[in-house]
């Protein structure tokens, strides 16, 4: 009850992602994790930390293959348009344009 009301009164520090990944940049993140709260145990400190750096990891993976996907479908609905545009007869013009891509 008493660290409910602490953080009520915003007298304790919230533990929340950005401050999990503000520790993880530091050294003495596990121990200041610790000191924060003082409940936490060394392996539950070390957990807190491996879990956020997993979570961190895997959402720069996330937008990585989404901007990978994303230029993946572009450049198929650029040469489908441009197959399309010869097998209409679309000229010099058109297979320049596919032998550059």
């Amino acid at each position: 009850r008493a660290r409910a009301l602490a953080q009520w009164a915003q007298c304790e520090r919230p533990i929340g992602l950005g401050l999990l990944s503000e520790l993880l940049m530091s050294r003495r993140g596990e121990v200041e994790l610790r000191a924060l709260n003082p409940l936490l145990g060394e392996q539950d400190a070390r957990a807190a930390m491996d879990g956020t750096a997993a979570l961190l990891l895997r959402v720069s993976r996330s937008i990585f293959a989404a901007k990978a996907r994303a230029v993946a479908w572009k450049l198929q609905r650029t040469l489908a348009s441009l197959k399309a545009k010869l097998s209409a007869g679309g000229g010099a013009a058109a297979r320049h344009a596919t032998r550059a891509a």
